[in-house]
């Protein structure tokens, strides 16, 4: 008798193949067989499991099918009692097998088991696998290490991967085995739903382990479209959104009642980022609860006056006729507006300088009350610079001129550490001279973003186009003479260190709309609500950071000068910048496939971090990743030992996908 079929399809990457199987027959037991389904692969596969003899069973397809079609054609030669399905891009690790069939043998209910897989690196490519609230499958815990508790608890779920997974024959043929209508992805999740519809169970195994390069060995592409309409259709309305409640269970989201809304949420950092978006929302909130306690103050000032005077305070009765009635009702108000007046809240601050909570800073910037200012330890006649009586003119010097500074400019090139750059420019500069300067910022930008360094570059509005009696329309001049992606036209005059400071201390996802920005004495920008209109509208893109009753100096829209959004552009800045320096690591190397496919899987591990944090998301209606990536070589590249690395990822608040292309010489 035979106890399992280990069903391995494949179709090409012969090399990713042979060490499949090297690793999956070195374990195999006696009465245990091994099936490859060859899906019509157009390299040496044919040859190199003709090598293996009778160590293996072969089914050739004469055409190539797809998955699911390969899955059955392997399902139908089998002669085992459960059948094991196993990517030919899967290394299993020691004892994987008899681990899943022994936890089928505790588990009679459990019609599919799933096996915990890993990336090359020890991060989770999947442990189980659950439905989003966006009504859509995903993996748990995809990015996590694989060591967390959270990965290593077997548990009944809905779905997992086929990458690896145990059905039993009974219930695989009951039901027809995986339905062909899926290409290349969705038809495990929709195997496992159907199967629980019938009232079977499927679980997921922690302790069998699967080292996966997910779909390494099988190409999507247009194919995912067709598999997630038919998704959508069948399932997208009638499956349970379970996500959440394994959450919960896993202690990653706690949910607190209070006797008033809003409910209290903990999320653990492992699970999720904040996401700013709803700030709008909550500001009006944290007022209402302001009003309250200013409302409770005032009570409490009402009530003591009252006790003062002898007063009925419980019923609020008529005071003795000694007690001027309408004058005390007046000190109340008076009292109660004077409350209102005295409150503001500040909370999480710290004494980092370089944190955006930095105390000095954040009282400069919102605090209606406090003022700060700076208080030196030194007695004046020891500090650095020494003060003067009266301002002390420098001699034998000369200011810069545009060909200096591009000079200066062109020096920045030597660091590709460098993502955030403006130039320092005096105020009695000539108008014409800085628009050049901040031309040759938006050329150094490009060009570093062509050589693998991007990074954005600032500057500000000139004191003419503040204070002139066109500012306007010299704004708008100013602006369409830098329009471009990595340039950020900044008021007021003066303001761009102060912006650039503020987006520096920022993760890249995080935008400064709205946030603080201290200008450490530079006015604030004082416009208009039809001068904004204006500025901010389609035809500036200016960055103005202006001071708002209840915030106080804030960004008021934080874009570059073509209309997106600052925080997508640094997203996309970080994805290329991570790609290379992994590619770097790589250099020498890339001349095998599997030296590529380990490329791949390190670009892919450091795209699921970002995504786990926030920074990369899929589109809103589920239809598309958050990332792709391609590591290939075209024979004139391979001649010459170029590899190229095709990657497209969509920042938080991007509509679409943004695409670069980075070539490795090997």
């Amino acid at each position: 008798m035979t106890r399992a079929s280990v069903i391995v399809p494949v179709h090409g990457n012969a090399a990713l193949t042979r060490r499949c199987l090297d690793a999956l027959l070195a374990g195999l037991a006696a009465d245990c067989e091994a099936i490859v389904v060859d899906d019509a692969s157009p390299d040496s596969t044919p040859e190199l499991l003709r090598g293996y003899g009778e160590r293996l069973r072969v089914v050739s397809l004469d055409e190539n099918q797809g998955f699911a079609a390969a899955c059955n054609a392997g399902a139908a030669a089998a002669r085992g009692e459960a059948l094991v399905f196993l990517n030919n891009d899967t290394e299993p690790r020691p004892g994987w097998l008899e681990t899943l069939l022994s936890y089928a043998k505790r588990h009679p209910r459990a019609d599919v088991v799933g096996a915990k897989l890993v990336f090359p690196t020890g991060a989770v490519q999947h442990a189980g696998v659950v439905i989003g609230q966006d009504g859509f499958a995903h993996n748990l815990y995809a990015g996590l290490p694989e060591d967390r508790p959270e990965v290593n608890r077997s548990r009944r779920l809905q779905a997992v991967t086929g990458a690896c997974m145990l059905v039993r024959r009974a219930a695989f043929e009951a039901l027809g085995g995986f339905d062909r209508g899926y290409l290349n992805s969705l038809e495990d999740v929709d195997l496992c739903l159907r199967i629980g519809v019938r009232g079977g169970e499927v679980h997921y195994c922690h302790e069998a382990v699967v080292v996966h390069l997910e779909s390494a060995s099988r190409g999507r592409g247009e194919r995912f479209e067709q598999s997630v309409a038919l998704w959508r259709q069948r399932w997208r309305g009638a499956v349970r959104r379970d996500d959440l409640e394994i959450y919960a269970a896993d202690g990653l989201l706690g949910l607190e009642y209070p006797a008033t809304f809003p409910l209290r949420l903990n999320v653990s950092p492992l699970l999720a980022s904040i996401d700013d978006g709803r700030r709008d929302e909550l500001e009006p909130l944290l007022e209402a609860y302001a009003r309250q306690v200013s409302d409770l103050l005032a009570e409490v000032m009402r009530l003591t006056a009252l006790a003062g005077t002898g007063g009925d305070i419980r019923s609020g009765a008529a005071l003795g006729a000694e007690v001027d009635h309408r004058g005390l009702l007046a000190e109340a108000s008076r009292l109660e507006e004077e409350a209102r007046g005295l409150q503001e809240r500040f909370t999480d601050l710290s004494m980092d300088p370089d944190s955006p909570a930095y105390l000095p800073y954040v009282l400069a910037a919102q605090s209606r009350l406090l003022r700060v200012r700076t208080h030196p330890s030194r007695p004046a006649n020891l500090r650095l610079p020494r003060g003067t009586a009266a301002p002390v003119p420098f001699d034998g010097g000369s200011s810069p001129n545009a060909a200096a500074y591009a000079t200066a400019i062109d020096r920045l090139a030597d660091d590709p550490r460098i993502d955030l750059v403006l130039a320092a420019i005096e105020p009695t500069t000539a108008r014409a001279t800085a628009l050049e300067i901040h031309q040759q910022l938006v050329a150094h930008a490009v060009a570093q973003a062509d050589a693998g360094a991007p990074r954005i570059a600032f500057g500000s509005i000139t004191p003419d186009e503040q204070d002139g009696t066109n500012d306007a329309d010299q704004i708008r001049e100013h602006a369409a003479a830098v329009r471009n992606r990595r340039f950020v036209l900044v008021a007021p005059s003066g303001a761009a260190g102060a912006l650039a400071g503020v987006v520096g201390r920022m993760n890249p996802q995080d935008s400064p709309t709205f946030k603080p920005t201290p200008l450490q004495g530079i006015p604030a920008a004082a416009y208009r609500e039809s001068e904004l209109n204006r500025l901010l509208g389609p035809t500036t893109n200016l960055v103005v950071v202006q001071d708002r009753p209840g915030r106080g100096v804030i960004v008021l829209k934080g874009i570059d000068t073509t209309g997106d959004q600052i925080s997508v552009t640094r997203v996309a800045d970080q994805a290329i910048r991570e790609t290379k320096a992994i590619a770097e690591n790589f250099i020498g190397q890339l001349n095998t496939e599997e030296a590529r496919i380990a490329l791949k899987q390190q670009i892919i591990a450091t795209f699921t971090r970002m995504t786990n944090a926030g920074a990369l998301v899929p589109s809103t209606d589920g239809s598309d990743p958050p990332f792709l990536v391609d590591v290939y070589s075209t024979q004139q590249d391979f001649a010459q030992g170029i590899v190229r690395i095709d990657i497209a990822v969509r920042p938080v608040r991007a509509i679409d996908f943004i695409y670069a292309t980075i070539r490795v010489k090997n």
